[in-house]
């Protein structure tokens, strides 16, 4: 027998304004606006706390249940660990990296050899993923530089031939031109290529990348612009300068990319040590929730399958595709398990790596805020 469904509030909501009995809330998860009557505010103030369904039909109607349920202001906590809300997988294809960029955890002493995922494997992973029907997007990134390794174009022609979406993380170095002309056989595949471009400043770009390539990543760009491929700019580097730089390169750029935006930066949770570092520690016993949990897994060179982009040491492995299927993983008792921690269902424990999260004080700040709305009204 199964324990029945609890109601809860979905902590991914945003008040954005409110205004004579209406509301119009922001789902930061589904990037959806909605206006909410009265009623569904009241059904969401309810909620707040997990109620029974017995409890709900109790104080409001059935209409108004389902129209909450639908736009996702209330959940069932099961909703927040289904895997069904998973849209893309990270493949970590390669280990190594050719930069060692301030803001990233390769630039620490810790640095991790460069090892290669077989293409079997990288093939049993393909497979897998087309087994979750959810999951349409793939990336081949983990605190590497993909473009380095040997199998760079098989794999893109076999991700391709799967039918799934590429977005691709580099920082430009090695695009050379038979690595683009099979990005371009992606067609509609290609999602956008993504360029760590830092700096237009050679002393500024070095300092930051720990490399001179800039010259040679501007040509690539330039290269791919005539190929007519997707490219986009992630400015990293520190807040002031971000915005600085992200205005310059959409100057002087700006015909040759499709966008420029700064990045949100993050200590990865606490593993960059240097002046990037953020030093989080959360406190609360609950935690809120995390978009990136919601949206994504990690399947590392090996096979191994991790839960966040965030673990660097890899010390929250949940299975292996080589020893079980990739939809059994993310359906596992230690997969909900931790899910349960991240959402806020049960006490995460004291170790957790999303005590020192970025991600997770923001989802736990906006919870915070969305219930001192809540409870003042």
């Amino acid at each position: 027998m199964t324990d029945p469904p609890i109601f809860i509030l979905y902590p991914y909501i945003r008040i954005e304004y409110h205004n004579k009995g209406y509301y119009k809330v922001y789902n930061l998860m589904l990037d959806m606006q909605y206006v909410v009557s009265q009623k569904l505010f009241q059904l969401m103030q309810f909620c707040s706390t997990g109620k029974t369904l017995e409890q709900v039909r109790s104080r409001f109607p059935a209409d108004i249940i389902k129209e909450a349920l639908d736009k996702k202001l209330i959940v069932t906590t099961t909703y927040l660990y289904e895997a069904v809300h998973l849209k893309y997988v990270e493949i970590e294809i390669n280990s190594g990296c050719n930069y060692q960029c301030q803001f990233c955890p390769n630039s620490g002493i810790k640095h991790f050899e460069n090892k290669i995922m077989p293409l079997n494997t990288f093939q049993s992973v393909i497979d897998q993923i087309q087994q979750i029907s959810s999951i349409k997007h793939v990336t081949v990134n983990f605190y590497n530089e993909p473009t380095i390794d040997p199998y760079f174009i098989q794999r893109v022609d076999m991700i391709r031939k799967a039918q799934l979406h590429l977005t691709l993380y580099t920082n430009g170095s090695c695009l050379t031109e038979d690595k683009l002309t099979a990005l371009a056989n992606l067609g509609q595949y290609l999602n956008k290529i993504e360029i760590n471009l830092p700096s237009l400043d050679m002393e500024e770009y070095k300092k930051i990348t720990g490399n001179i390539n800039l010259q040679s990543v501007l040509e690539n760009i330039q290269q791919a612009y005539t190929m007519h491929l997707p490219v986009g700019i992630i400015v990293n580097g520190h807040l002031k300068k971000q915005f600085q730089w992200t205005k310059k390169i959409k100057a002087a750029l700006g015909g040759s990319i499709q966008s420029a935006v700064p990045s949100c930066l993050n200590d990865r949770a606490g593993n960059v040590k240097n002046e990037y570092a953020q030093n989080i520690a959360i406190k609360d016993a609950y935690l809120a929730g995390c978009h990136i949990l919601k949206n994504s897994v990690i399947v590392l060179w090996d096979g191994s399958v991790t839960i966040c982009c965030n673990d660097y040491n890899r010390e929250n492995i949940i299975g292996n595709i080589q020893k079980e299927n990739l939809a059994d993983i993310v359906h596992s008792e230690k997969y909900k398990d931790i899910c349960n921690q991240v959402q806020g269902l049960v006490e995460a424990d004291k170790s957790f790596i999303c005590r020192k999260c970025y991600y997770a004080k923001c989802a736990l700040d906006i919870k915070k805020d969305l219930l001192d709305f809540l409870n003042k009204q």
